[in-house]
């Protein structure tokens, strides 16, 4: 790092060293750590407009520029075109902050924690408490098809319902166990497949594959509300039939 960039992090108010990876804010040329710049989502230097638009810095609203050996590279997102065979490292975190999307701060985290010890066990309250609705918005679609089909079969046993909500409720603690793991090795998977593609078409292909499915949340969040109600409200409505017939 030239003396040019040697500062203190706006953020932490530590020093910035030539092992640390870093960003430079594109409005006033201040450098942060990535960490703080994806805890915060903006640039922390006083009186500075520079932000991003989503996690991080996988997307802003103008060019930043990321730390690669021993300069400033100029980059506008994940369509880098730096040589991969020299800063592989880097171009995957970039092309996994924009398969992710939303709340990178926390996912990659969790990935690089599972990646240190090859564990598969990382809890997500997310996806314990919402099942295969988190399942669906992270386009994790064969396990929210499983994990959906399973809960379906549970709460049509013909055993105790106090056993039946037990059981549901261990498949969606099971999904909170191993969401992130699934998660990973899905978002891993795509990274990729889009590492090995060229601009547009790895641009094209991360708009497709990452990010959130919040239309298709919202669709089946609708159908299956109207479909409990009306399960919880027929034997009124037959009752309520029989009587005026």
């Amino acid at each position: 790092m030239s003396e040019k960039y040697i500062r203190i992090c706006p953020c932490c108010r530590e020093e910035i060293t030539e092992d640390d990876n870093y960003v430079v804010c594109s409005v006033c040329r201040t450098p942060h750590h990535t960490e703080c710049w994806l805890k915060t989502k903006h640039c922390s230097e006083e009186g500075c407009s520079g932000d991003s638009t989503s996690s991080g810095y996988g997307k802003t609203d103008s060019p930043f520029y990321i730390n690669v050996g021993m300069e400033i590279v100029p980059e506008k997102s994940y369509d880098s075109e730096i040589a991969l065979s020299d800063n592989s490292g880097i171009i995957e975190d970039f092309v996994t902050m924009a398969l992710v999307e939303r709340k990178a701060e926390y996912y990659l985290p969790k990935f690089t924690s599972m990646d240190k010890t090859n564990g598969k066990i990382s809890f997500n309250l997310a996806a314990c408490l919402f099942g295969w609705y988190w399942s669906i918005y992270r386009k994790l679609y064969i396990p929210a098809f499983i994990l959906m089909a399973s809960q379906l079969l549970v709460m049509n046993l013909p055993i105790n319902p106090v056993f039946r909500y037990i059981l549901a409720g261990l498949l969606f603690l099971t999904n909170g166990l191993i969401g992130n793991y699934l998660y990973k090795k899905r978002i891993y998977r795509c990274r990729e497949e889009a590492i090995r593609l060229k601009e547009p078409n790895r641009s094209a292909y991360i708009a497709t594959k990452g990010g959130v499915d919040m239309v298709l949340t919202i669709v089946m969040l609708v159908i299956f509300s109207v479909i409990s109600v009306i399960r919880s409200y027929l034997p009124f409505f037959m009752a309520f039939f029989k009587i005026i017939q």
